[in-house]
């Protein structure tokens, strides 16, 4: 799993940096990304799914299906990485578990000022 959070100057930055992150579909394993259907999270969001196969990756604990997680929480951009997916651990909702924190931390950031 790994997370990169962005503090922009206002909403309006925070939007435009949203929309040119997802249109991006750049993620660590150079897959394809195709929509994934999760929850909303923060005032927008959007996941994707890609697939490492082992002819990508020398590593075979990264072997599989993960998720790209993308989100703005008033003036924070969120983007997560989390996989690849299995049971229990490393689950789908354990995926959204993680982001739903992040986004929860960065309202609050924001509602404190």
């Amino acid at each position: 799993m790994r997370f990169s959070v962005y503090s922009c100057p206002d909403a309006t930055a925070a939007g435009r940096g949203y929309t040119e992150l997802v249109a991006e579909l750049d993620n660590p394993g150079g897959g394809k990304e195709v929509p994934f259907a999760t929850r909303k999270l923060g005032d927008e969001s959007a996941t994707t799914a890609y697939t490492v196969a082992d002819e990508h990756l020398a590593d075979p604990t990264q072997i599989g299906r993960h998720l790209m997680w993308r989100a703005r929480v008033g003036t924070v951009v969120i983007e997560m990485h989390y996989g690849p997916l299995r049971e229990g651990a490393g689950s789908e909702r354990e995926a959204e578990e993680f982001m739903r924190i992040v986004c929860d931390r960065a309202r609050a950031a924001q509602a404190r000022g």
